[in-house]
């Protein structure tokens, strides 16, 4: 009988991990003015074949939301 390290079980997915990333890098572009939210045209979906297409480790993965973290940060200071 294997045992199930508890970090594995709760481990996100990396699908999961991606999808976070994308919401928080949308999140990003809007407070950027980059992206209009009500005419949001193929953008999003460009980005994501982009990153797709790179194939993002975890880590890069965090530098994206740590990025977009960080503007939103800025944002709310203007």
């Amino acid at each position: 009988m294997a045992l199930v390290d508890a970090k594995e079980e709760h481990a996100a997915s990396s699908e999961e991990i991606e999808e976070g990333m994308y919401g928080h890098l949308e999140q990003a572009l809007v407070a950027l003015d980059f992206l209009d939210p009500d005419n949001p045209k193929k953008l999003m979906s460009r980005v994501r074949r982009l990153f797709a297409r790179v194939g993002l480790e975890r880590e890069e993965v965090n530098i994206v939301r740590n990025i977009a973290k960080h503007i939103l940060q800025r944002a709310k200071k203007d």
